[in-house]
């Protein structure tokens, strides 16, 4: 964003606050709202009414983790409208329809969950995205019966394991541990929880990391998350050098994407390495697959 405003590409600029302000409302920040007035302002400005339904799915997100499930339906379904009249977007950029399908499931209205579950599946299936479909999967998951939620969760998970999405997999971590919680099963609902919870806490994603707890204390496991929580202690920039450089990149080729020079690079890795306590890149990456749940998806396999 700060990039954008520099170089006065106004639109540019607009569409980072737009993804700051997902951030923020996944980690439940009160800025979030703000930035999304900001954002539908300035597009408004110049006629791009259309946006507003990427704003409208974000306040959407952000009072589903909340636990507000009207107020999310109230945001998603005008946005999904708004979709339809004007064009604008393509839906499956917003997830709009797996979020109204958890929304509707913890609204107790199956009906409406069952018809935005069949959508989410077909739009899914069109845009041949792992994530999109492992969304659509702990969707089924939801409404599964007892005997069929071990397997839609087992085949979302496992679509997760092909898209490193560490957020995407902890909610459907958590997901299937509420699940079954509720049919019964607590002890084999605390490994999936604990995992989410693991993830939530290291990503600051505080009301997710809340629903994880409850979900916990319920099981009657006292909650407790220090694992990697040093990830926030690293600046914006040196998060980027560590999902690049844990991705295998080199640091020429992380100078190259983010418009750094090596030496830059260096220096910021240098301090990452000295925050997370680690000593070689192969540490490192182990440790950012640790987060993103590739090593939990062998074990669980």
């Amino acid at each position: 964003m700060a990039l954008a405003q520099e170089t006065h590409q106004v639109t540019a600029a607009d569409y980072a606050l737009l993804m700051l302000a997902t951030v923020e409302a996944g980690q439940g920040r009160p800025d979030a709202r703000r930035h999304l007035e900001m954002a539908t302002a300035s597009f408004g400005r110049r006629g791009a009414h259309g946006i507003e339904s990427w704003a409208l799915g974000i306040s959407g997100f952000l009072e589903q983790g909340a636990g507000h499930p009207e107020e999310a339906v109230r945001h998603l379904e005008r946005a999904e409208a708004l979709m339809a009249e004007t064009g604008s977007l393509h839906p499956a950029i917003l997830s709009t329809a797996p979020e109204l399908v958890e929304a509707y499931v913890r609204m107790g209205d199956p009906v409406s969950a069952t018809r935005w579950f069949t959508t989410a599946t077909q739009r899914a299936r069109q845009s041949e995205n792992a994530t999109a479909m492992a969304q659509a999967l702990r969707c089924g998951g939801l409404l599964a019966s007892p005997d069929d939620v071990d397997a839609a969760f087992g085949e979302a998970l496992a679509c997760h394991s092909r898209s490193p999405r560490p957020f995407e997999r902890a909610r459907t971590e958590l997901c299937y541990g509420e699940r079954l919680r509720r049919d019964k099963r607590p002890g084999e609902a605390v490994p999936y929880l604990e995992a989410a919870g693991a993830t939530f806490s290291a990503l600051g994603a505080d009301p997710w990391l809340g629903r994880c707890d409850r979900e916990l204390r319920a099981c009657g496991v006292t909650t407790s998350h220090p694992v990697d929580a040093s990830l926030r202690s690293l600046t914006a920039q040196e998060l980027q050098v560590t999902l690049r450089v844990a991705g295998g990149a080199t640091n020429r080729e992380v100078a190259a994407a983010l418009f750094l020079s090596p030496r830059t690079v260096e220096s910021h890795l240098a301090s990452v390495f000295r925050k997370l306590e680690v000593r070689t890149r192969a540490e490192l990456a182990k440790r950012i697959a640790l987060i993103s749940g590739e090593a939990r998806s062998g074990r669980e396999e």
